[in-house]
């Protein structure tokens, strides 16, 4: 069964934050629907985690999402990702409940690398954000929307023998 990149990457959150949760243990909730997923605490904070391969839509998703949540954005390693946030960057500091994590699961490397732009603008000149992106992507391989649905479309879920 070959499933496309959004659902590759939904899954791809829930995994990641059940692993970021293994030793805490706060995570009460996890539920997906089509538009993301939405991660509830034991405190009754949620969580909503989207996907967008690129961020061409970012303003509209953050816009319409609840102010009352975490928004982490996940989207794909790419240069044309990065360049837009540059971009676009006045708006992500703006919306202090804002997170973007650029992923790359086929890496050789890291998978991820996470920016908070409201914290980030804090240590970062905004003339420098270009470079900054770059040196804090180095773990992570760079992949296009072409390479990244390719290596979707051949996928083959590593299965453990018993």
């Amino acid at each position: 069964m070959n499933m496309d990149e959004k659902e590759f990457l939904m899954n791809w959150i829930v995994r990641y934050v059940k692993n970021k949760d293994l030793i805490l243990k706060k995570i009460v909730d996890v539920t997906l629907d089509s538009g993301g997923v939405s991660v509830k605490n034991k405190s009754g904070q949620i969580s909503r985690y989207v996907v967008l391969l690129s961020l061409a839509s970012l303003e509209s998703v953050v816009s319409s999402q609840p102010k009352d949540c975490e928004l982490c954005v996940i989207t794909i390693n790419s240069k044309d990702n990065m360049n837009f946030l540059v971009k676009k960057w006045d708006f992500a500091v703006s919306n202090s409940f804002l997170t973007v994590i650029f992923v790359n699961p086929f890496s050789d490397l890291d998978e991820k690398w996470v920016v908070k732009p409201s914290i980030h603008a804090r240590i970062c000149e905004k003339k420098n954000l270009a470079r900054s992106f770059s040196s804090i992507s180095e773990t992570v391989n760079l992949i296009d929307d072409i390479n990244f649905k390719d290596k979707v479309m051949n996928y083959t879920p590593h299965v453990k023998s018993s």
